[in-house]
């Protein structure tokens, strides 16, 4: 049946139950012709029903219809079989955005005109829209899903939706199959997790291991609002219901997955009570699933991706920090920070000028969070690693000269249990360390001269004052020591 006769169908209806029973009983692409038809019909507010109960049906057959039309979820047999699933989900994708005006408006009316309670899936269809960077909504599809979601949580409990409609009854069953050995199915700390098998990756990455990703695309961006919507009593309660969720996306290989991973992590992390954190060993679950990302690098990943996971990760590490009372275990997440982010980082992708650029700010923040506890990483002098602890000094604010034990600080000398005595550089407001880092930007990184042996912070152009310092030690001078140029134009 062609698009003129289904509107000729619908044009002849006069009461709900008729314009009800014209439509398909399951919706999805190849349906959504008829949802102009089915506007342009309900626009003319001629319809009548016999009684109030068939027409409260019809209204939610209606609205289950046009909320279906557009539900980015790829079903069995929706596609033929000589199309694989990629072209599959594109397919369905740009079906969802051709119909969200026709359908958000109809849904618009039954929410606000009819008064129709929506269905728990349908409901979470118009929450998966009220995301404008997914690639099925759009700015103005965010707004008009945002009106649809405020109008139903008027007249029901939101934090029961999020308990009961999306953690419990959505996401729970499509996650089941692809949580971390790390967590139990209750979202405990596992005591006696199981070897994960190295050989299963590309394996588990199908519809049938991992239908969140492959089959019901809502639920990433569904969970993303669970997290935000929800209350913080709420997480205090019912935070194992987050666990499985959080650290699979946290697991996940792909960039886009990992990275609302993060996000939802910070945004958990900032409700969720320290002490359940510490008790139940979750810390240090977080920490393991976050710590691999620091190493998402060029030349396996992409640049451009590892610069959107860079610091997110960064910022969720130091969130566990932050949510630490020992302040031992702070102090080791701290150096782990360094170790195995900072410089082993540095180490490995030093030689793409944007990666170098974010871990010189990701070494600010860090630093900044270590204080003085960070003057123990200066003893790292690799070549590979001295612009990264060059940053260091600069973020503290101190000069270490060679072959000293004192250093000097905004608040004066410091000792370190030798009587030696170093000529530090006199400061001024030019080469304040955040002046300094300032500079540091994707400019004056991009003009590096590949010939030039200095390190990269050298041939950022800066102010330098400093008094005449002893450079006994010359493969390791201050960051503003005139020396330190002799030096390398020595080299």
């Amino acid at each position: 049946m062609g698009n003129d006769d289904r509107k000729n169908d619908l044009s002849g209806t006069k009461t709900w139950r008729e314009v009800a029973s014209k439509l398909p009983a399951s919706a999805g692409p190849a349906n959504i012709d008829l949802l102009r038809p089915l506007k342009e019909r309900l626009d003319r507010n001629d319809l009548v029903e016999a009684s109030l109960e068939e027409k409260d049906r019809a209204q939610e057959a209606i609205c289950n219809f046009a909320s279906r039309c557009i539900t980015p979820c790829l079903v069995e047999g929706d596609h033929d079989e000589d199309v694989d699933e990629e072209q599959a989900r594109q397919s369905l994708i740009e079906s969802c955005q051709r119909a969200s005006e026709d359908s958000l408006s109809i849904l618009t009316e039954a929410t606000s005109s009819w008064q129709v309670k929506m269905r728990d899936d349908d409901l979470i269809t118009i929450i998966a829209f009220t995301d404008a960077h997914q690639p099925w909504s759009s700015e103005a599809a965010a707004a008009e899903a945002l009106k649809i979601a405020d109008s139903q949580f008027a007249v029901r409990s939101r934090d029961s939706f999020v308990v009961d409609g999306i953690l419990q009854n959505y996401l729970r069953p499509l996650f089941s199959k692809s949580r971390p050995a790390t967590v139990t199915a209750s979202g405990r700390k596992a005591e006696f997790p199981e070897e994960a098998d190295p050989h299963q990756g590309l394996e588990n990455e199908t519809r049938k291991i991992k239908p969140w990703k492959y089959g019901d695309l809502r639920a990433t961006s569904v969970f993303a609002w669970a997290v935000a919507s929800a209350s913080n009593d709420l997480v205090s309660k019912h935070w194992p219901l987050f666990i499985p969720v959080l650290l699979t996306l946290l697991d996940d290989p792909s960039t886009p997955v990992r990275v609302q991973g993060l996000q939802a992590l910070h945004g958990f992390l900032t409700k969720l009570p320290p002490k359940i954190l510490q008790e139940t060993g979750l810390h240090t679950v977080f920490e393991e699933a976050v710590m691999p990302t620091l190493m998402f690098l060029p030349s396996i990943t992409p640049e451009e991706e590892s610069l959107q996971m860079l610091p997110l990760a960064y910022a969720a590490l130091l969130d566990l920090i932050q949510c630490s009372k020992d302040a031992t275990s702070k102090n080791k997440l701290f150096d782990r920070i360094l170790r195995e982010g900072v410089f082993a980082g540095y180490f490995h992708a030093k030689d793409h000028v944007k990666i170098v650029q974010a871990l010189l700010v990701q070494t600010k923040s860090v630093v900044t969070a270590m204080g003085l506890q960070a003057v123990k990483h200066l003893k790292v002098r690799p070549a590979s690693c001295r612009e990264i602890c060059r940053a260091i000094q600069l973020t503290l604010g101190i000069y270490i000269g060679p072959h000293t034990d004192a250093f000097r600080s905004d608040d004066g000398p410091v000792r370190t249990g030798s009587s030696k005595q170093a000529r530090c550089c006199k400061r001024n407001p030019a080469s304040h360390p955040h002046h300094v880092l300032a500079k540091v930007d994707a400019g004056s990184l991009a003009e590096r001269d590949p010939q030039d042996p200095r390190p990269l912070l050298d041939q950022c152009p800066r102010e330098r004052s400093c008094s005449t310092a002893t450079t006994a030690d010359p493969g390791w001078p201050g960051p503003h020591c005139q020396h330190a140029d002799r030096h390398h134009e020595g080299r």
